[in-house]
């Protein structure tokens, strides 16, 4: 008889044997695919619409009820060590994070963070994570709380990049001062990718409350790295892009 555990490893044994096929990305001389992703991951080098066209294709279990398929995608998250396979538990969840249970799917996908180790996934979280912020705030504002102050420099940038992600894509805020304080926080954190998150953040914030943020970004403008700046000062006005040069300069 089939155990649960062997019904999972069965899914996750089909997934990857989709993906045996492929070899190994092996780098050019000119571009190094896996190094500008930054991973240790196995990598495939597909190109995302041919990964994309692998997971709308489907398997033996998408006919699931969706709750029996976050288990499946959550096993096989923490199973796969190719880049491409955990690039379609995202994809599932971009899917169909609307159409199953808030708080089961949150209990279960707060976890991947903590296995992480690229830019491009924890992107893909980021915007998963900031759709389960506007669903059930308190559950995953409490979280990214908890991760600001993480060592793991992953989660850190989960904290504050998964407040907006995309302020286009945002219905529901927090309060102003509710996203600063986790962003202060990390304001001269040491790690590249949390930086680049810092100045992400700040340009989307500056969409969405502009004066105050605008007043932040002036007064820390000193301890606000150049790895940060850029991002930072993208949909400034060109008036206080100037402004902000300047005294960046007087710095």
């Amino acid at each position: 008889m089939m155990t649960d555990r062997d019904f999972l490893e069965t899914c996750h044994i089909e997934v990857e044997s989709l993906f045996s096929k492929y070899p190994e990305y092996i780098a050019l001389d000119s571009f190094n695919l896996k190094s500008y992703i930054g991973t240790q991951l196995h990598l495939k080098g597909l190109k995302i619409p041919d990964a994309r066209k692998i997971f709308a294709d489907g398997f033996s279990f998408s006919t699931l009820q969706l709750n029996k398929q976050i288990y499946i995608w959550d096993y096989i998250w923490h199973q796969t060590d190719v880049f491409e396979i955990k690039s379609l538990a995202l994809f599932f969840l971009d899917k169909n994070y609307s159409k199953v249970d808030a708080l089961l799917l949150w209990d279960t996908i707060k976890q991947w963070t903590s296995s992480i180790d690229n830019w491009a996934h924890s992107d893909g979280l980021s915007k998963i994570y900031s759709h389960m912020l506007e669903l059930i705030g308190k559950n995953v504002y409490t979280q990214l709380e908890k991760w600001n102050t993480s060592s793991n420099p992953w989660e850190r940038r989960q904290s504050i990049v998964s407040l907006l992600y995309y302020r286009r894509n945002r219905k529901v805020f927090l309060a102003f001062e509710e996203y600063i304080i986790l962003i202060d926080a990390l304001l001269t954190d040491k790690d590249y990718y949390v930086q680049k998150g810092i100045g992400w953040t700040l340009r989307e914030l500056l969409q969405q409350y502009e004066s105050e943020t605008f007043e932040y970004i002036m007064a820390h403008a000193h301890l606000i790295t150049s790895t940060a700046y850029y991002a930072t000062a993208e949909k400034m006005t060109n008036t206080q892009k100037e402004q902000f040069k300047l005294l960046r300069k007087k710095n």
